[in-house]
């Protein structure tokens, strides 16, 4: 197979061993124009055979999601069990530039996989390894779930209602995470040995990437000492939340992080449209953001919005509400997603043959759209083995791929690279900052006029609104320099384009137009620097009838189907008790298209525009049920809690302390056997309604509330480690207060403790990986608002202190 050379990755081999953890990562670079060829055991991998599942005639059958993470690749099917299968995947590797893999160590090892033998003997390989807890954790063996990710990643504490069991969200969101980060992981060690000639091996613990979810919730515990609880679909204050409607709900937020202005276009809205009760919601103690946190603030709110709500439709409040700048999205389920016009404008769904079942399958378009170097058309995934002739046939071809020099260096992957920030709030800020840890001098423009709104965002040190105090600000801005510079002035835009004239990439996540007022449009920066990188993340994309509107993480969530997917099925959906898609898949997504135009620029020299639709960006993590959808259209999905078709019990139980929770799956009868053994009820097993996996599913409830008053006698942590011993997928729900102290994460170094001259010390995240090289993350401190302007004035701009000095009292570099 050949592909074009316009194409990101085109001439980049990468060989893929890994399993439904890390599948997605290689399908992403095989978009990107990567020949990823798949490794696949004698009648295929495994991912094959996991949910959903679509039968076609003749008992056909066929996995959706192994039909959207496979598009694209090659198979090949190899016996590593043998000598000689294992002497042919080290030929393999020999030609490859990436090595993906998902084994843990000890199996990795016995196939000739240990990650410094592979570095002796192909020194230019990038190795990617990407494993529930780290490869080489103690106790990996166990065959852990994306359940069990979630809940000892901490993300899962938040899913849920506040009355019941926590609740995953949908979608294998951990291995989404695992496999998002271990494509930026390849990326980025595959644009340093651009400058170095060597590879790396690089340690992706899906823990870590779904911890990079917690948002504020670290910071409110080591702040105040509170753990953040569930709430559902229960509003956090007065102007956000999910409501019901006519015909549905809408997710709205506004306040807070939706600002104020927001909050009063909304109480100008109800009043205008006189629903009842809205003019008490004017002025005082309105306006205070403590007020609308308040009990009897969202009970009242709850009642006047509700009433105005119940009498309107989904897209009648959706369009009211956006045409007054009020972040506020319909909970669209997959259907509604698929009709969604702004999707239709923009031909987002991709029509893919599904020659297994001898029809056409849907599919999202790429989570990015790069300007010189689109992705890949669409491609079905292969036959298991289909290429294994072509791909060894090759192999004297192709030659051994070695490093360009030897440059031995302990500098981080991206340093050299300068990013001109103007991204701000989550998804954005968090791509630039997870830049800036792994060596990039990231310059985050900002101003006193307009400051970022997640500085004026709780949890603060000090307990008072304080534009340097803010623990979510900082947790998103470590490691950047902050360069104050109002945009509002025209003498600032001048300053501003001769900053991007020396910029490898300029960044923003602005709605369609504020860039372009500033004098800071891609043509604009292209015409004074050809060789950018510029990223934009707005909402629903450039283009299109929605291309104005606005939202954040959690209505981008309910948006793009994701909330509909996930709780329980008799009660209302909740998503993933935060604003997910700012703390996954936006900002990996935006990695990785950022990452590739920088390594199709370093090989070519060309620069381009990254354009990452949030929306269209979410959508992806939900493949598989676009799939799904689109081959079983008579087929409803409905929410499915905690469970899976191949596991029971598969669900979050109770421990002897309140609020600590297990999360358990079963997926043979030996788990299930052993976990009724522990126990100390090993009669379970043998009771006719739970003797195998089909009589355990058609007794669940029963199941899941004998498992339920069991485990409440015992210690949460005894629990797991005697299940972990005993081989059956077992973790601790971890708060974020446990999340803190939990091994795996101390013994990796996840948490660095950075000293803040206003915060004081805390806990910030470094990116979810480790390097072999020990040249990965190193973090400074989040910046204080234009810290660093007077220095980046000299050594950038060539300003003397006179210059500064003068810009500074005129209110430009303010």
């Amino acid at each position: 197979m050949t592909v074009a050379a316009d194409h990101a990755l085109s001439g980049i081999r990468v060989l893929d061993l890994t399993d439904e953890l890390g599948a997605y990562a290689t399908r992403l670079l095989a978009d990107l124009g990567a020949d990823v060829i798949r490794v696949e055991p004698p009648g295929g991998s495994r991912t094959r055979q996991e949910p959903p599942l679509v039968e076609g005639p003749a008992g056909t059958c066929v996995s959706a999601f192994d039909a959207f993470v496979n598009a694209g690749k090659r198979s090949v099917t190899i016996d590593l069990r043998s000598v000689k299968g294992r002497a042919v995947l080290h030929a393999l590797i020999g030609t490859a530039d990436v090595l993906v893999e998902s084994f843990p160590a000890a199996v990795g090892d016995r196939f000739g996989l240990e990650p410094f033998t592979l570095a002796a003997a192909n020194p230019g390989l990038v190795h990617v390894s990407v494993t529930p807890f780290g490869r080489g954790r103690s106790g990996e063996a166990v065959d852990d779930d994306d359940l069990t990710i979630m809940a000892a990643g901490g993300l899962l504490h938040l899913g849920g209602y506040a009355d019941s069991e926590p609740v995953v969200a949908y979608g294998g969101q951990a291995r989404n995470a695992a496999s998002l980060f271990a494509a930026v992981g390849a990326l980025v060690t595959l644009l340093h040995r651009e400058k170095t000639g060597r590879g790396d091996w690089i340690d992706v613990s899906a823990q870590e990437c779904v911890a990079q979810a917690l948002e504020d919730s670290v910071a409110t515990y080591e702040f105040a000492g509170d753990v953040r609880q569930r709430l559902g679909s229960d509003a956090r204050e007065a102007g956000s939340g999910v409501y019901t409607c006519a015909d549905g709900q809408v997710s709205m937020i506004a306040g807070r992080v939706g600002t104020a202005k927001a909050w009063r276009a909304l109480v100008a809205w109800l009043v205008e449209s006189d629903a009842t009760g809205a003019e008490a919601l004017q002025g005082d103690p309105w306006a205070s953001i403590r007020y609308r946190q308040t009990p009897a603030a969202i009970a009242e709110f709850g009642h006047v919005f509700g009433e105005f709500a119940r009498t309107r439709s989904r897209l009648e409040l959706y369009g009211g509400a956006q045409a007054r700048g009020i972040a506020l999205s319909p909970v669209n389920d997959i259907c509604q997603l698929m009709a969604d016009e702004q999707l239709r404008a923009r031909e987002f769904w991709v029509t893919v043959p599904e020659p297994v079942l001898g029809g056409d399958a849907t599919f999202p378009g790429p989570p990015y759209r790069l300007s010189e170097t689109p992705a890949v058309p669409a491609r079905s995934a292969p036959r298991p083995g289909a290429d294994t002739d072509d791909v060894l046939g090759e192999l004297g071809d192709r030659g051994r791929a070695r490093p360009s020099a030897d440059a031995m260096t302990d500098e981080r992957p991206l340093t050299g690279v300068r990013v001109l920030d103007f991204t701000w709030v989550g998804a954005g800020a968090l791509a630039t900052k997870l830049m800036a840890d792994l060596g990039a001098d990231v310059i985050k423009i900002e101003s006193r006029a307009r400051p970022d709104n997640l500085r004026l965002a709780p949890p603060f040190r000090h307990g008072h609104e304080d534009l340097e105090g803010s623990g979510y600000f900082a947790s998103r801005n470590s490691s950047k320099r902050s360069f104050a510079l109002n945009m509002a002035l025209p003498a600032s835009r001048a300053i501003a384009l001769r900053m991007a004239a020396q910029a490898d990439v300029v960044a923003s996540n602005f709605r369609p137009g504020i860039m372009e007022r500033w004098g800071m449009s891609y043509p604009e920066i292209k015409a004074i620097n050809p060789s950018v990188v510029y990223l934009t993340m707005p909402m629903q994309g450039s283009s299109g009838p929605h291309a104005a509107f606005t939202g954040f993480g959690a209505t981008i969530a309910a948006l793009s189907g994701l909330v509909s997917l996930s709780g329980l099925p008799d009660r209302p959906a909740v998503g993933t008790g935060t604003h997910f898609p700012d703390h996954v898949p936006n900002p990996g997504h935006a990695l990785v298209g950022t990452l590739a135009a920088l390594l199709h620029r370093a090989r070519t020299g060309v620069g381009q525009a990254v354009e990452v639709s949030q929306l269209e960006s979410t959508i992806n993590v939900i493949g598989p049920a676009i799939v799904e959808a689109s081959l079983a259209p008579e087929r409803r999905q409905v929410r499915a809690g905690n469970r899976a078709t191949g596991a029971s019990p598969r669900g979050v139980f109770p421990c002897a302390i309140k609020e600590d929770w297990v999360a358990i799956v079963c997926r043979t009868d030996a788990h299930w056997k052993t976990l009724a053994d522990a126990l100390g009820e090993p009669g379970l097993a043998f009771d006719d309604r739970f003797v195998t996996l089909a009589d355990r599913h058609a007794h669940e409830d029963e199941l899941e509330r004998i498992v339920s008053a069991k485990t409440q006698r015992f210690d949460r942590a005894e629990l797991v480690n005697v299940l972990r011993q005993r081989g059956v997928p077992a973790a601790p729900v971890n708060s974020s207060k446990d999340i803190l102290s939990d091994p795996d994460l101390v013994a990796r170094g996840y948490w660095k403790r950075l000293e803040h001259p206003v915060i004081g010390e805390m806990s910030i995240a470094r990116p979810p990986m480790l390097f072999g090289s020990g040249n990965g993350a190193a973090l400074t401190r989040p910046p204080l608002l234009g810290e660093h302007t007077a220095e980046i004035a000299r050594d950038v701009l060539g300003m003397t202190d006179e210059d500064t000095a003068r810009l500074i009292a005129d209110g430009v570099l303010a």
